[in-house]
């Protein structure tokens, strides 16, 4: 079971419980051990630390009696689907769907073993796990992590080691290329990068590719529950990078369920690598239905070449008036404006609408934000019911381990803001 390292103690209690741990392994975290044996009593048999030297060659007749006894499709890894620990939801994935996910990423990445990977995907991740260890092991290819997840240290470690591969969400490459010591030297010698876990927007990518021109940039689309599931080919054209997530990977299937008159619908899931299921839900509360076909929750839609086009999440659906609005169409028509960095689209309640419009803005160093002429200039992009009711500008995101943004705390935060603006009208 992989545990994000940065859960505190109790956070970490409530998943020995769920989990039924009886082993636990650490390095670095937040929480403090002490404070774990604690909270957890006698539940956990033993306290391994990876810090400890280990003659891994020692364990060969152990591996072997392991291989006698585990089988292919048995459990391997628990991942669990957020950042945050509302509801736990426990992903359960075998070897057989990480080992050949993780050759089929490695064959499409054309992996070699001359590639240096900088990986500074979180572990405890299915794209970590799968993009940044197994598919570098398969090739063979070296990999490379940094002293700190920091944009500083993240940029001399792939000037430093010319490394060639490096995967990321947009908020990191983002993050990297607003650095003061950023130059487009310093990633020269990339030549692939995986943008995935979130989606880009085309100005996103336009400044990617200009100040990385040697890097065959790979739009890809995955779920903890089986990943990946679409990905761009390794020299794509433009177009499809930066409007699709890709064709459907070897031997996975997708189809667009109960499609609008614009093709979108819900999008299914079919393959080898898909989840042995959820831990401890009952069979009625699992999204895989009876022709095995798992339920996304992502609405998207497949062009007439194959390539799948995502336009958002089910729930994230903005209700206006009754006029449904795609927070993703909203979010790309305000990336275009030279002053934004970032921004996160979502509805929040409204007396008469029942929905509206908010939208989350990240500016670019030394940009000033004009409301009135957004929202002018928006005016001709997009319907007017779709231009954003509520604009609120950060300093930064709240981000998630995955180092996407934290949507549930973003909105959390925005609500409150819009609480305290009418609080202080009626007064």
């Amino acid at each position: 079971m992989l545990v994000n390292f940065n859960l505190c103690a109790k956070e970490i209690s409530s998943l020995v419980d769920y989990a039924n741990v009886t082993h636990f392994c650490y390095g670095e975290m937040s929480a403090s051990l002490d404070e774990i044996k604690n909270l957890c009593g006698d539940k956990i048999q033993t306290f391994y630390s990876f810090r400890n030297d280990v003659n891994f060659k020692a364990r060969t007749v152990v591996i072997n009696k392991i291989r006698q006894i585990v089988r292919e499709d048995d459990p391997a890894v628990m991942i669990f689907t957020s950042g945050t620990i509302g509801k736990l939801k426990g992903v359960l994935l075998s070897s057989y769907n990480i080992l050949n996910a993780a050759q089929i990423n490695s064959k499409d990445r054309t992996l070699a073993a001359s590639d240096k990977a900088c990986v500074i995907l979180p572990f405890f991740h299915i794209f970590g796990l799968v993009a940044g260890i197994f598919a570098n092991a398969i090739a063979g290819s070296t990999i490379y992590l940094p002293e700190k997840i920091r944009t500083d240290s993240i940029l001399n470690l792939i000037s430093r080691e010319r490394c060639t591969i490096f995967h990321s969400v947009p908020t990191m490459l983002l993050a990297l290329i607003n650095n003061k010591n950023f130059g487009a030297e310093k990633f020269s010698s990339l030549r692939c990068s995986i943008i995935s876990g979130a989606r880009a927007a085309e100005t996103q990518i336009k400044i990617f590719q200009k100040l990385m021109p040697n890097d065959h940039f790979m739009s890809s689309y995955g779920l903890s529950e089986p990943a990946p599931v679409s990905i761009t080919a390794y020299g794509d054209s433009l177009e499809n990078i930066l409007h699709t997530v890709g064709k459907p990977v070897k031997n996975i299937r997708i189809k667009i369920d109960k499609p609008d008159s614009e093709g979108i619908g819900e999008i299914l899931v079919q393959g080898f690598n898909l989840m042995t299921g959820y831990y401890k839900l009952r069979p009625e509360e699992q999204t895989i239905d009876a022709e095995g076909w798992l339920h996304t929750g992502d609405l998207g839609k497949l062009d007439a070449n194959g390539y799948l086009h995502l336009t958002g999440r089910i729930k994230e659906i903005i209700i206006r008036g009754g006029e449904n609005i795609y927070p993703a169409e909203v979010e790309e028509a305000i990336s275009e404006f030279e002053i934004i960095d970032d921004v996160k689209v979502f509805g929040v309640p409204h007396d008469f609408f029942g929905e509206e419009v908010c939208a989350c803005v990240k500016l670019k160093t030394g940009k000033t934000f004009d409301e009135n002429n957004l929202r002018a200039e928006l005016s001709a992009r997009i319907a007017k019911y779709k231009i954003p009711a509520r604009f609120f500008v950060y300093d930064k995101f709240p981000l998630l381990g995955s180092g996407k943004i934290d949507s549930v705390s973003l909105k959390t935060d925005a609500l409150k803001k819009i609480k305290a603006l009418r609080d202080s009208q009626k007064a």
